[in-house]
């Protein structure tokens, strides 16, 4: 073996080819059906052979393509793969069905920051928390120490500004949004959207205009059980190709739709993938028109912090319709997103303390608690109250108390910004400390 000189440092070894091999590209070999040939349901006397498709990524090219130069890079990606297609029409063997949704009614509604904790709990804040100290020694040689109530507190803020900020659209409209091509689905287990024609990677389908000449109702499909996809063709007032990694033509039910011909409704076939997509479609849009109404700003050069505060968004919005969930099984008035969003704001940035001491023993006298049941003034969210930090009563303008009926005070707490009678005599009541005590 010849020695090989590395020209900047002067040493002998060998060459990283020859360290580490070459490696031979395997090449597939590409059946394409032949000219003319039909894959209608009425072909049914052709052979298994003529009847699959085979397709290598990367290696055939559609007619259809938008231009050559997004074929040459598509190709390239894809060659690095190679995927192969195998079409069939056939049974789909991973057809499968969303489970009916079975909530439990809960006892009582929980604090808001309560459900946002089910989606970004403490474990989360921690390992924040830890990366962030790590990075800062990585950087400055030196952690700047810093804790999970920190991060809270600092997630919170950018939360409160985002409410600050109105919305710039109050009404959306659900667009559909469309795979790029069928390897798109492949990593979701399940997936069903739809998809430009000229993105099916081999799969032919039955022409536009015979499968509306066939009538209203007509579908056309393809199957690939080693990749676990399908893709139907259905024709209605005009045709559209959907593709899915969980749903197929079976079983095929009816839809009404309104015949000119007929002046009347009349039952119209309709695929399994159909009616899942008509189902469930809106979901996403629904999702990005949540955001888009209080969207935390987070302005960086850094890709992954806009991922990272889109997550913390769309935690907000889940916690938010579990509530509106909740309230609506106990048959309760929840609360409108924008003031969730500042409660849960509010829970991050004054944590509630954990108590020390002996428990207290709680209401001797058995006494029913006070109910305010029209607050006059917005009541502070229980996170806050309860957090036992910062609570000092200051003389302010006298006005009416918070818990009692009757009377007026000038004891106003710093904190919660409400009015709280403490009174002695033959009557005494500390209002302040019972307000402030969960």
């Amino acid at each position: 073996m010849a020695a090989y000189m590395d020209r900047d440092t002067g040493h002998e070894g060998i060459s990283t080819s020859t360290f580490y091999g070459t490696r031979k590209r395997e090449v597939a070999s590409v059946v394409l059906p032949p000219d003319g040939s039909s894959d209608s349901d009425e072909d049914e006397g052709t052979s298994e052979d003529e009847e699959d498709e085979l397709y290598t990524e990367g290696q055939c090219q559609d007619s259809s393509s938008s231009s050559s130069d997004d074929e040459a890079e598509e190709g390239a990606n894809h060659s690095k793969r190679g995927r192969m297609f195998r079409w069939r029409k056939t049974k789909f063997e991973h057809q499968s069905t969303a489970t009916p949704s079975c909530f439990t009614t809960p006892d009582e509604l929980s604090t808001p920051l309560t459900y946002f904790s089910k989606f970004f709990d403490e474990d989360i804040f921690g390992t924040i928390a830890h990366q962030t100290n790590l990075y800062s020694c990585q950087l400055i040689g030196s952690s700047i120490n810093t804790d999970a109530s920190e991060i809270k507190a600092f997630i919170g803020m950018k939360l409160m500004m985002g409410v600050v900020k109105m919305p710039a659209v109050e009404n959306y409209w659900a667009t559909d949004t469309r795979y790029d091509k069928v390897a798109d689905v492949m990593p979701l287990k399940r997936s069903l959207g739809t998809i430009r024609k000229n993105r099916l990677m081999g799969c032919t389908l039955e022409e536009d205009r015979d499968l509306l000449r066939r009538g209203r109702g007509s579908f056309d499909f393809r199957v690939d059980n080693d990749a676990k996809l399908a893709v139907v063709k259905w024709a209605d007032n005009k045709t559209v190709t959907l593709v899915s990694s969980c749903a197929s033509v079976s079983p095929v039910g009816q839809v009404r739709r309104y015949s000119k011909e007929e002046k009347k409704k009349i039952s119209v076939p309709c695929p399994k993938i159909v009616s899942e997509y008509n189902t469930h479609m809106g979901g996403v849009d629904l999702a990005d028109m949540m955001i888009a109404l209080y969207r935390t700003p987070a302005k960086s050069h850094r890709w992954y912090l806009a991922i990272f505060w889109q997550m913390v968004d769309i935690a907000v919005n889940n916690a938010w319709l579990l509530h509106r969930r909740d309230a609506a099984q106990l048959g309760q008035k929840h609360h409108c997103l924008k003031v969730f969003r500042l409660d849960v704001a509010k829970g991050l940035i004054y944590p509630e303390k954990q108590k020390r001491g002996r428990p207290s023993k709680g209401n001797e006298d058995n006494t029913p608690p006070r109910v305010i049941k029209q607050p006059k003034v917005p009541r502070p969210v229980d996170d806050m109250i309860y957090d036992r930090i910062d609570h000092f009563p200051i003389v302010s303008v006298k006005g009416r108390y918070r818990m009692c009926q009757d009377g007026q005070t000038s004891i106003v707490c710093q904190k919660c910004k409400v009015r709280l009678c403490i009174v002695t005599g033959q009557n005494p009541r500390n209002c302040f400390h019972s307000f402030h005590c969960q």
